[in-house]
């Protein structure tokens, strides 16, 4: 059997192998329920995804680097789902707001969005020690990102118009709504009013410069 490549770009997570893809989901759901997933054991990661350990060390020489290529996985999950809201028919309030949505449903914690934006703002995955993204899939998501931007300026929803502040505001917003609902903040426990408050926060650092 042949093991897993050193390196993946976009096209690659297309077509995992569908135990590859059992494996990584099991990862992923552990984390999604608390679990603290370097502590996990090969033995459990494999009974969760229903393959057995022998199988799951045909595709991954250890548990570091089957962790380490689910977690991108999920990255480029998200990644992939941001970037398809963005391009999507909303105005940018609209699409804003769905990140948000997304980003909750899914459960996804401070980390996973830090991660997940630090690859937007970059174009690239902070992952290459062990994983790159081909430049068509750099461009992709720099391009997706920066239309997003521009349509917000188009909008006049802000006046901002330096890409990097404005890559970088929507990211600490995102994160900010993350920490809210994580931390069932006492004062605002609405998610509708949650999404307002982050909102207008970014437009206000978007037009404060």
């Amino acid at each position: 059997m042949e093991k897993s490549k050193t390196k993946y770009d976009l096209n690659d997570l297309e077509n995992l192998p569908e135990k590859v893809l059992k494996l990584y989901e099991a990862v992923i759901q552990f984390a999604k329920e608390g679990a603290v997933i370097t502590n996990l054991t090969v033995s459990e990661i494999s009974s969760k995804a229903g393959i057995g350990k022998g199988t799951t060390y045909e595709y991954f020489e250890s548990k570091e680097e089957l962790i380490s290529r689910a977690i991108y996985y999920s990255l480029y999950l998200n990644t992939k789902a941001a970037l398809s809201i963005m391009a999507g028919d909303k105005d940018f309030k609209g699409k804003f707001y769905a990140i948000m949505d997304y980003m909750w449903s899914n459960k996804l914690n401070e980390d996973v969005t830090r991660s997940l934006f630090s690859a937007m703002k970059r174009g690239q995955s902070d992952q290459t020690d062990c994983m790159e993204n081909s430049d068509k899939s750099r461009e992709i998501i720099t391009k997706t990102l920066e239309n997003f931007i521009e349509q917000g300026i188009k909008e006049k929803a802000f006046k901002e118009t330096d890409m990097t502040f404005c890559k970088y505001a929507i990211c600490s917003q995102i994160l900010h709504s993350v920490f809210f609902v994580q931390n069932k903040n006492m004062y605002m426990k609405d998610k509708e009013e949650i999404k307002d408050y982050i909102y207008n926060g970014l437009i206000l650092m978007l037009n404060q410069r």
